[in-house]
């Protein structure tokens, strides 16, 4: 191999390094702006959960307080439930619909929970969950 040929092998070597290296900082920009992306839409998806999170929680508390102030269901009206004792704000009563002689009923909407029918020979129910 001649001088010439070798200073044009090493030219061209040196210009083939040079593009790596410059391939290299560019899949390292790309790998930092990817990594900041995800930083950026974790500390979101954590902001979102915390807010339903907290959203749920306030939920369940109004509806916890909504039940154990109504009149009907505070058992004050004397509602037995499937132990032989008297219901107190449980909600699985409801949301398993399991009050002593309540059925369930499948509709097109889901599973219907229907308790005993009042005096009057009425009965409605509520889409169990």
């Amino acid at each position: 191999m001649s001088a010439d040929s070798e200073l044009a092998a090493f030219d061209q070597l040196g210009r083939e390094m040079a593009e790596t290296n410059r391939l290299l900082r560019t899949v390292r920009s790309d790998q930092a702006t990817r990594n900041q992306q995800e930083q950026a839409l974790s500390a979101e998806m954590n902001t979102a959960l915390k807010q339903a999170t907290g959203a749920s929680q306030e939920a369940l508390q109004a509806s916890q307080t909504e039940i154990r102030s109504s009149p009907a269901l505070d058992g004050t009206d004397g509602l037995p439930d499937r132990s032989g004792g008297v219901w107190r704000g449980n909600l699985d009563l409801l949301t398993m619909c399991r009050g002593n002689e309540w059925t369930t009923e499948r509709q097109k909407g889901g599973i219907v929970c229907f308790p005993y029918a009042d005096p009057k020979g009425n009965v409605t129910g509520w889409y169990l969950p």
